[in-house]
C-alpha cells in the first residue's frame, strides 16, 4: 500500500513541476493580399512535428501552443492554402504568412 502512495505522489509532483515549467508560444497566422494588407486566417491547423500537441488559430489568426523543446519545428496547415514549417528556437511570439495555392483549373 504504501509503495502505491508514493508513487502517486512521485507522479503528481511530477506533474506539479512540469506545468510550472510549461511556457507558451504565443503568435499569428496571416495571409497577405495582393495590395499589401494582412488578413488574419481563422482557423489555421498548427502543430509540433513528431507530437501530438495542436492548436488552432482564433476569430483574430491569434494561437498559443505549449512548447516542448528548446527547438522544434512546427506545422502550419490551411485548406487552400501550402503548408509551412517553421524552426522554432526560443521564440516567445511569432508571425507566419501562408500563401494561397492558386492551382485551381477553370472549368
Amino acid at each position: 500500500m504504501s509503495k502505491n502512495i508514493i508513487l502517486a505522489s512521485l507522479f503528481f509532483l511530477f506533474l506539479f513541476q512540469t506545468k510550472l515549467h510549461a511556457q507558451l508560444l504565443q503568435g499569428r497566422v496571416f495571409e497577405i493580399t495582393d495590395a499589401g494588407k494582412k488578413l488574419p486566417l481563422v482557423g489555421v491547423s498548427i502543430y509540433w512535428l513528431a507530437t501530438i500537441i495542436s492548436t488552432t488559430t482564433d476569430s483574430v489568426g491569434h494561437f498559443q501552443i505549449p512548447t516542448v523543446a528548446k527547438t522544434n519545428r512546427l506545422v502550419f496547415s490551411y485548406l487552400g492554402y501550402r503548408s509551412d514549417t517553421l524552426t522554432v528556437t526560443d521564440a516567445p511570439k511569432i508571425e507566419m504568412v501562408l500563401r494561397s495555392e492558386n492551382n485551381l483549373k477553370e472549368v
